[in-house]
């Protein structure tokens, strides 16, 4: 129902009760009714349903102004097309609307303390709304540092200085979970001239082949800022600077590295290790395993009890990006359909990202997941819980048209017509 609607009957209701309590006798009361004066009583009806249909009104308003802030999804979005069923809202869109605390012309946006506390913490805090000006705007813009002076704590330092759209959300998520071959493949593509550097247009191109149809609807009707952190960071305050591939995908690295340690950091409390349960609560996140089991498991066996440091959980992150080539490795090994050893799993990780995981941590793997305490791995399990992980719950599930090889088609699509 829509609020004109909500209003209007509120207030008619009101009205019409109020109206036939005041028709009684002077001076008479009930437990329902208000005290009538014959001198006024005509405009009790109206007055107070203007103010308890005006309250209900803006109640309804108010709750759900963070929904009405965003375009809503189409009709057909809810439709079966080709195979692929479209959600009628993007994931992503609601995650955007629940953290974002800033507002310009009545849009929402994300500060970069939002954004990380997106990936990090399973519900937002509890905030209101910062709303912007064409010179709060312009003072947080000029506070953006360029990209040869980026870090691993760039997000960090910015914190709540700084404005991120919701393709901006979309990019920085999928730097997340997308695998760095996906990335140098696209920028490949996009790159026609083959000079290593793409500009400011090329780089939405880019942003638009690697996200789903659903979400590039919204992103056509997110927002009316023409620049923002993001893009300042990488293109300049003007939008003009190239933006190099290693320039990416250092920015890229940097951006996994320091979600990682707000992740590591949310445990350790600033200490140097976490606890194999602690371990284990970061990876189990977002499933429905019982922790109570898995820490008897890790309580129980001496082999586990050594701390993990944020090297250690660094190595092992870097193997959850690359799961498509770890899968491709584990299946070689479960062939037979066998359950995979310690020793195969390190050499598949070993294979898949070019450097060795300390045996500790992929001990301490092994009894999260080994539930029948076979010392052996499913493979299959594990995938499933990592991909999981991999988005940090928000089940950004592939259709069959998605991928890799869609992705790729993707640019063709969209190169071709930008020819």
């Amino acid at each position: 129902m829509s609020y004109y609607k909500t209003g209007r009957r509120l207030f008619h209701s009101i009205s019409l009760l109020l109206r036939r309590r005041a028709s009684g006798s002077p001076g008479s009361t009930s437990r329902y009714s208000l005290s009538y004066h014959p001198q006024d009583g005509k405009w009790v009806g109206p007055l107070m349903a203007l103010v308890f249909g005006g309250g209900g009104y803006l109640y309804l308003r108010s709750r759900d102004q963070r929904t009405s802030l965003l375009p809503q999804a189409t009709a057909d979005e809810g439709k079966e097309e080709k195979g692929e069923v479209k959600v009628s809202v993007p994931r992503t869109v609601k995650r955007y609307k629940d953290f974002a605390s800033v507002m310009y012309e009545g849009d929402m946006f994300m500060t970069p303390r939002d954004f990380l506390e997106s990936i990090t913490q399973d519900e937002p805090r509890s905030h209101g709304f910062q709303v912007m000006d064409d010179r709060i705007l312009s003072k947080a813009l000029k506070s953006v540092p360029s990209l040869s002076r980026g870090s691993s704590r760039t997000f960090r330092d910015l914190w709540n200085n700084g404005v991120l759209t919701y393709p901006d959300y979309l990019f920085l998520i999928n730097s997340l979970i997308k695998p760095r071959r996906q990335f140098e493949l696209i920028f490949k593509m996009i790159d026609v001239d083959g000079s290593g550097t793409i500009d400011l247009e090329e780089f939405e191109r880019m942003q638009k082949s690697i996200t789903r149809r659903s979400e590039n609807k919204a992103i056509q009707r997110s927002s009316s800022v023409s620049t923002s952190s993001l893009i300042v960071h990488m293109f300049g305050r003007d939008g003009r600077k190239k933006l190099a591939s290693d320039d990416l995908f250092m920015f890229i690295d940097n951006l996994q590295t320091e979600v990682r340690q707000m992740e590591f950091q949310k445990y350790s409390l600033g200490g140097p290790t976490i606890t194999p349960e602690e371990f284990a609560m970061i990876l189990l996140r977002h499933t429905s395993y019982d922790l109570q089991e898995v820490f008897e498991r890790l309580k129980n066996d001496t082999a586990s009890s050594q701390g993990i440091s944020f090297s250690q959980y660094d190595d092992f992150c870097q193997l959850l990006n690359a799961l498509d080539d770890f899968a491709v490795a584990m299946t070689m090994y479960n062939i037979a359909g066998k359950s995979l050893s310690e020793e195969e799993f390190g050499r598949a990780a070993r294979v898949s990202i070019g450097k060795s995981l300390d045996e500790a941590v992929i001990h301490t793997v092994f009894k999260i997941f080994d539930v029948d305490g076979d010392g052996k791995l499913s493979y299959k399990e594990f995938l499933s819980v990592m991909k999981n992980w991999q988005v940090r719950g928000m089940k950004m599930k592939q259709t069959k048209h998605e991928g890799m090889w869609s992705e790729f088609k993707t640019c063709v699509k969209l190169e071709m017509r930008n020819q």
